[in-house]
């Protein structure tokens, strides 16, 4: 459904300075409680608007030749009781993302934050 080389769901700290792996799929699988600065990009610019961001670009010679090769990258912010909890970060290596795809993965997002919800009203519950 979604052409990608990775998944990453991404979890920004309350003051917006940090953020953690908390799942993976792909070639990302590695990364998976990776701790970091939340730097200035797409994963920085969504979890701030609230709105996906989608970028295609050639990577290469700069001009879409034999030489380069096309990448896409869509991120989408999760949404958690009116507050970006973090982003779901999908990247393509071939250029396959298009902007039809953002509607498909907000739809996984809200699904994503329904499920983080339940965990989270769980666990309170239990304690």
């Amino acid at each position: 459904m979604l052409p990608a080389d990775h998944v990453v769901l991404l979890h920004a700290s309350t003051d917006r300075t940090e953020s953690v792996i908390l799942a993976a799929a792909g070639t990302a699988d590695v990364w998976r409680w990776l701790r970091a600065p939340l730097k200035p990009g797409l994963a920085a610019r969504a979890i701030e608007t609230g709105e996906p961001q989608f970028v295609s670009d050639v990577i290469g010679d700069g001009a879409r030749s034999a030489g380069s090769s096309m990448r896409s990258v869509l991120v989408v912010p999760v949404i958690l009781r009116s507050t970006v909890f973090g982003v779901l970060e999908i990247t393509d290596e071939h250029g396959r993302l298009t902007r039809r795809h953002v509607t498909l993965l907000r739809a996984f997002a809200d699904q994503c934050a329904i499920a983080i919800d339940n965990l989270r009203s769980d666990k309170s519950a239990r304690t």
